[in-house]
Parts: structure tokens; C-alpha cells; sequence
């Protein structure tokens, strides 16, 4: 039930962010969910954090402060936040799978899809949907629902550094995808943050793979 209800309120924050922030600062913000991971990985599963790990997290909430207080376009602050409290319960919902990782958390998806469920229906403006937009809203499901089976499954096959690597590029691609179709360009200020987050988080993800591997054969 916490995982569920952790992992509802990052959707509802994410969509709220989308709506009321630009994608680019919503995306770029999400992706720091690796940097809060490693934070309650700390405080929850007491794991040890090494020191390049701080200091990646030192540099991308310095950048992250300019992008969340920057409003430009229909970027708010407000939209800002619900992007950062998307991240931290991203990051929390995955340590929590962690600490009760003997417990099946499948059932959790299907919880949260009723929390979530509920919610819409509560605080949606209108519930009337047209053929066109329920078609709208099968596609969008259909991808979000293949996006999460394909990371909870590429793990099996590749280590999580290894899947890590591939979050920036959601984030580049998204932010381009959104550019060229709704023409909604990103404020310099957020390029060059957002770029500094991007490859920083890149750099420690590549640091963790080759440390992984060497540690891997010396064994």
C-alpha cells in the first residue's frame, strides 16, 4: 500500500508538472530521481554513498535550484515542485521495492492504477471524452505501460548502471520531440542547467559501470 500510494503521487505530480511547467524543466528535473535514490538509499537501506556520488549530488541540485525557480513561459514554480516531488517518489518507490524486495509488488501497480483512477475522477473538469481523445488516451497508456514493463525487465538482462545510461536520453529526446511538434522551446537558462545535470549524471553513471566492471574482474 505505501508503494502504491508513493508511486500514485509521483503520476499525479508528474502530470500536474507537465501541465503547469515546461517539458523541458519537467523532464530534466525527473531525471534527478537517481540523485534521491542514492540519498534514501542512505537514510532508509543505510547504504554507504561514495564520495563521487555526493558530489554528483552536489552539482546537480546547484543546477537544479535555476531551473526550479526560473519561470518563463508557462513555466512555474508551482510546476517545478510537482516535477521535484515526481523524482523523490520515483527514487523512493524504487528503494522501498528494495527493502521489501521478498514482497511482490506487483499488486502495487494495480492499487496505485485505482488510486490514481479515483483521483481523476474527482478532479477532472469534465469526464465526457470523444472518440478521437479516448483513442488519445489508449495510445498514451499503451506506451506508458510498455515504458515501465521495459525498465522493469531490462534489469534482468543488463545492470542498473547500464539502465541508468538510457535516462538522459529520454530526457534529450523528449525535450526534442516536444520542440519540434509543439514548437515549445526551452529557455537558455534551462539548456544550459538542464546540460550540466544531463552530463554530470551521465559521467556518474558511466564512473559506476567501469567501476562495476573492474570490480567484477578481480573477482
Amino acid at each position: 500500500m505505501l508503494v502504491a500510494c508513493v508511486f500514485s503521487t509521483s503520476t499525479l505530480a508528474f502530470v500536474y508538472a507537465i501541465l503547469h511547467t515546461s517539458v523541458a524543466h519537467a523532464l530534466v528535473i525527473i531525471t534527478t530521481s537517481s540523485i534521491f535514490a542514492a540519498i534514501f538509499s542512505r537514510l532508509i537501506l543505510k547504504e554507504k554513498t561514495a564520495i563521487v556520488t555526493w558530489v554528483t549530488i552536489i552539482i546537480v541540485l546547484v543546477a537544479m535550484i535555476f531551473i526550479v525557480q526560473e519561470k518563463t513561459g508557462n513555466a512555474t514554480i508551482t510546476g517545478n515542485l510537482a516535477a521535484l516531488t515526481s523524482a523523490m517518489c520515483i527514487a523512493l518507490s524504487f528503494v522501498l521495492n528494495r527493502k521489501f524486495h521478498h514482497i511482490d509488488m506487483l499488486p502495487a501497480l494495480s492499487i496505485s492504477g485505482l488510486i490514481l483512477a479515483t483521483a481523476s475522477v474527482i478532479f477532472a473538469t469534465q469526464l465526457a471524452v470523444d472518440a478521437y481523445n479516448l483513442l488519445l488516451l489508449l495510445l498514451v497508456s499503451a506506451l506508458v505501460t510498455i515504458a515501465y514493463a521495459s525498465f522493469a525487465i531490462s534489469p534482468k538482462y543488463i545492470t542498473a548502471a547500464e539502465v541508468s545510461l538510457f535516462m538522459p536520453l529520454e530526457t534529450i529526446i523528449g525535450i526534442l520531440l516536444v520542440w519540434a511538434v509543439l514548437d515549445e522551446a526551452p529557455s537558455y537558462l534551462a539548456l544550459i542547467a538542464g546540460s550540466i545535470i544531463l552530463i554530470t549524471l551521465l559521467a556518474h553513471s558511466v564512473y559506476q559501470l567501469r567501476s562495476a566492471k573492474i570490480r567484477t574482474m578481480q573477482r
